[in-house]
């Protein structure tokens, strides 16, 4: 029985004749039972739902009777009973008290049965929830395949480091495999003599960026159904929500790192600035390419934006800033606080851009909203603010382009009822050119500084100020932290964790040389062809598969972590063939 209940097992007997396995993936039976001698109507609301007063008909229960429904497990449910039909929505604000029997909040469990007992206690009448069948535990299927993930990683590598020993004992171009193993590419000359050629690639910044590609190919391929995991409805900041700011602020690291020489060079810096706009565009028709595939090839309604899209537009904006402002004599720049005098300039720039932002963003009138608004629209508030979905951002969107240009899927869209808003829209990339300011300091921290300790507390320093100050901007409620809109405080945060991350994954496997980076470094070096690949094949075979009738947690984990393998194994022959897709 125990490791039946780490897959998320169902008794195939029938409780009070319900079945358990007529329940999909974060279902649960809810009993509505009354003892009230006349009939009563169930409203619900999923929470959190930020002052939402709009409530949906969940059953009507007559007197003395009861009523099962199928209810989600994914969101808390805020329910009130009424003793009288108020349609297929109530409204708080229409409300009177004497319409209002009782109330109760509460979450469920995957694959339970509950009742909800609506009974007479004097003069009042109170709500009280009874589990019947204890839901299972949606944690222990991430356990079961993460044992079964290593297990599986260490036969495969045991057996590779087998065959690796009989290689090297066999073949005679073992000094080949040796001279890969330590990130070096040899070539052969005319002579049939080796040379070595080191590659300039940092393996540390690679890893990073292979991180940020797991999660995207794990988050492309559906999380394994675990949506608390995946974007948040409106603020806050679920691990779903990293890997696309990590991989801008890495996106920006590159930026000193590739241009500084080609400067340093002579190379005219217009040329330069034609290759940052001839990158923009390929990336932006990619990613426009990528939403036809998603959404179809119909030009009235095609998505023009996405994570193309945004990567296009903040390297041609960061990049083009960085390319006229780097000075070609920075070695002349020393001292401590020299990475921070080079981009001196290059601050002044985006902190005006930001400021321009803030502005718009707080005191920019939209009409029909608060001015300053920022939040989630639709029914929040009582519906007042419907069409104010993220204010400023969701006005400039649509006052540049035809709404159905827009993304029509939002988080938003199951809890607030909001129809369209991109959280990757035109304006939104305004506040996004923070996170590649901050990556862009990083990589000049690694340019201007070459020793461990000094680009270690550097790095740090900056890491934990961001946190700090994002952390302030949220909890003060200032500006909380929220992707949708890609906000000051999000961008702090999100790059605060990318320069700790970064940190650690510099002293393990370029300081103290722990660890070489495998398999995280090959997935880092084809993360474009990898992010396109998952996205095209979402739902083709081998890299996802169907079985039965996929309601369980560990049945979508396995098929979500099997997308993950694939695209490595992927990832790593490229790599070993030396083939890097990029733009």
């Amino acid at each position: 029985m125990f490791p039946y209940t780490w897959i998320e097992g169902r008794s195939w007997e029938p409780i009070r004749g319900l079945q358990l396995h007529d329940l999909g993936l974060d279902q649960a039976f809810l009993n509505l039972s009354s003892r009230l001698s006349k009939n009563t109507w169930v409203y619900f609301q999923r929470q959190p739902c930020f002052k939402c007063t709009q409530y949906s008909l969940l059953s009507e229960v007559a007197a003395h009777n009861s009523s099962t429904v199928k209810i989600s497990s994914v969101y808390d449910l805020d329910m009130l009973v009424l003793n009288e039909n108020a349609g297929t929505t109530f409204d708080l604000v229409d409300y009177h008290a004497k319409v209002l029997e009782c109330s109760h909040q509460t979450s469920f469990g995957e694959f339970g049965i509950y009742d909800l007992i609506i009974s007479a206690n004097g003069n009042k009448t109170e709500c009280r929830i009874e589990t019947v069948q204890p839901s299972v535990d949606i944690v222990l299927p991430v356990f079961a395949v993460a044992m079964m993930s290593i297990i599986f990683l260490a036969l495969t590598s045991g057996c590779y480091y087998l065959w690796k020993c009989w290689n090297r004992s066999h073949k005679a171009d073992a000094r080949n495999s040796d001279t890969e193993s330590k990130g070096e590419y040899s070539t052969v000359n005319k002579g049939g003599s080796q040379v070595k050629k080191l590659t300039n690639r940092l393996k540390s910044l690679d890893a990073f960026r292979g991180v940020c590609v797991v999660l995207l190919l794990f988050s492309n391929g559906f999380m394994g159904g675990y949506q608390n995991i995946g974007h948040a409805v409106w603020e806050g900041m679920p691990i779903a929500e990293l890997p696309f700011p990590w991989f801008l602020w890495i996106t920006a690291v590159c930026i000193p790192l590739k241009f500084k020489n080609v400067l340093e060079n002579g190379e005219p810096r217009g040329e330069i600035l034609l290759e940052i706009f001839k990158r923009f565009i390929f990336l932006f028709v990619l990613g426009l390419m990528v939403n036809s595939v998603i959404q179809g090839v119909q030009l009235e309604t095609i998505r023009y934006y996405g994570v193309l899209q945004r990567i296009a537009f903040m390297y041609l904006f960061a990049g083009g800033i960085f390319v006229l402002s780097w000075p070609k004599t920075y070695k002349e720049y020393s001292g401590s606080h020299s990475d921070i005098r080079v981009l001196l300039p290059q601050w002044v720039i985006h902190g005006v851009i930001h400021l321009l932002y803030l502005c718009l963003v707080f005191f920019l009138p939209i009409p029909g909203c608060p001015t300053g608004y920022v939040g989630p629209g639709g029914i929040s508030e009582g519906g007042k603010y419907f069409n104010c979905t993220g204010g400023t951002f969701g006005y400039v969107d649509k006052l540049l382009h035809d709404e159905r240009h827009l993304f029509d899927a939002p988080t938003t869209k199951d809890v607030y009822k909001v129809k369209v808003f991109d959280p990757e829209g035109p304006f939104s990339n305004l506040p996004s050119l923070l996170t590649m300011i901050l990556g862009v300091q990083a990589g000049t921290i690694l340019v201007m500084h070459h020793g461990w300790s000094a680009r270690k507390n550097r790095l740090l320093s900056w890491g934990f100020i961001c946190i700090f100050l994002g952390l302030v901007l949220h909890f003060s409620n200032a500006i909380p932290i929220n992707k949708q809109l890609w906000n000051t405080s999000y961008s702090f945060v999100t790059a605060g964790v990318a320069f700790i991350c970064f940190t650690l994954f510099i002293y393990l496997i370029d300081k103290i040389q722990l660890w070489n980076g495998f398999p995280l470094v090959s997935l880092g070096l084809n993360c474009l062809a990898l992010y396109i690949g998952s996205k095209v094949a979402s739902n083709i075979l081998p890299w996802h598969f169907a079985f039965g009738k996929m309601d369980t947690h560990f049945i979508r984990l396995i098929d979500s972590c099997w997308s993950v393998f694939i695209w490595a194994l992927i990832a790593i022959f490229l790599h070993k063939k030396k083939i890097i897709i990029s733009a």
